[in-house]
């Protein structure tokens, strides 16, 4: 399940229905940001997402 989310950024919006395409699109751009953040800033943060805590 861990590498789902990866698999994920590997699916072409083009090859999905046309009613997932725009979902996958934002979700490709938020990993896309979030991945971002996280080398260039040192971490990243989703406003809104539940704290779990620390997953160590």
């Amino acid at each position: 399940m861990r590498e789902l989310t990866a698999w994920l950024m590997t699916i072409s919006p083009n090859k999905v229905k046309p009613e997932l395409s725009d979902k996958i699109i934002r979700y490709q751009e938020e990993c896309d940001n979030a991945l971002w953040d996280y080398w260039t800033k040192g971490g990243a943060v989703r406003p809104g997402a539940p704290n779990i805590g620390d997953p160590r």
